[in-house]
């Protein structure tokens, strides 16, 4: 993350000894009712006008309960939230299709993998929209069915890659 503004500078601050701090989507100024709660991995840059290059991890999925745009003394806001329990562990047939699309898309398959499903949910690529519908979803069974499909649909546009590109090699 890149963070120059002056209210996620002054979040930045606050953050520095290990706090963590929610990321929620926004879409067409939509703010979605889950988010993210994430700590400060690595600081990669500090700039001496305060703007800095931050890598965060993600430590819990939460809802968002109410959002309070005014924050005591401080210029970001806050949010009540409640921590959804989430088993983030993987099925056999997720695993088995996670696998089998990694390698019809020539990436690299690590031997000891965490097969979670966040884990997978990042190594297939999914979009903001769809990173968020998958952590705003009620249970991992409903994840986990969520996945199969779209790493089926990206099998589908892979294997209809695979045919054109043999028809043009035939022309």
């Amino acid at each position: 993350m890149h963070i120059f503004e002056p209210k996620y500078r002054q979040l930045f601050e606050d953050c520095q000894q290990e706090k963590q701090f929610g990321i929620v989507f926004i879409n067409d100024k939509i703010i979605s009712p889950c988010g993210t709660a994430v700590h400060i991995d690595q600081i990669v840059n500090v700039f001496p006008d305060g703007s800095c290059d931050i890598i965060v991890k993600g430590d819990h999925v939460f809802e968002l309960k109410n959002l309070m745009a005014n924050y005591e003394d401080k210029l970001y806001a806050a949010a009540e939230i409640q921590f959804k329990k989430i088993e983030t562990g993987s099925t056999e047939e997720l695993n088995i299709l996670f696998k089998k699309y990694l390698d019809q898309s020539s990436k690299v398959i690590h031997e000891n993998e965490n097969m979670n499903i966040f884990h997978i949910a990042n190594r297939i690529e999914l979009s903001h929209e769809n990173k968020n519908h998958l952590i705003c979803l009620p249970n991992s069974q409903s994840m986990i069915k969520f996945l199969l499909n779209q790493i089926r649909f990206l099998l589908k546009i892979r294997y209809q890659e695979d045919i054109l590109d043999k028809n043009f090699y035939l022309n």
